[in-house]
């Protein structure tokens, strides 16, 4: 990785860190989950453009460094991504609004359900932030 793309990798690290307060959601992608994304996209989906716009920039990025002496590895093993077969995890704020997201790969030796997926990319961005730890948001049963 060359120095301007590893400043830029560590300048979205750190504004994603920061917009987060300690707390992400990360979205599973699958590429065969692309062309419906990509329709959702074209009908206007907002969240679906930007996703659509993430992935596609990063899938650019592991199609440029495979290419080179150093491509872009999955994110919970050394695995270089050199085929297709993986999935995206976007992991970003939590809430409507956040601005800020990144991408990740995690290659299907690791992971072929979310489950699977979800956990290997959690401890591979444990690697970014030690303190990440899963959390699930139930309803609440009542109102007051």
């Amino acid at each position: 990785m060359n120095a301007f793309v590893k400043r830029t990798w560590a300048d979205g690290i750190r504004a994603v860190h920061e917009e987060a307060a300690g707390v992400l959601t990360m979205l599973v992608i699958r590429q065969s989950e692309a062309l419906e994304l990509m329709t959702d996209a074209l009908q206007g989906d907002a969240e679906a453009a930007r996703l659509l716009t993430l992935i596609s920039k990063t899938a650019k990025r592991i199609d440029v460094a495979k290419r080179t002496r150093s491509p872009m590895l999955c994110v919970s093993c050394p695995r270089p991504l050199l085929d297709t077969k993986f999935a995206f995890v976007v992991a970003g704020p939590a809430g409507s609004d956040a601005v800020n997201h990144i991408a990740v790969a995690v290659c299907r030796k690791c992971g072929r359900s979310t489950a699977d997926i979800t956990r290997k990319a959690t401890a591979g961005l444990r690697r970014l932030w030690p303190d990440l730890r899963p959390i699930s948001v139930h309803p609440t049963a009542g109102h007051a």
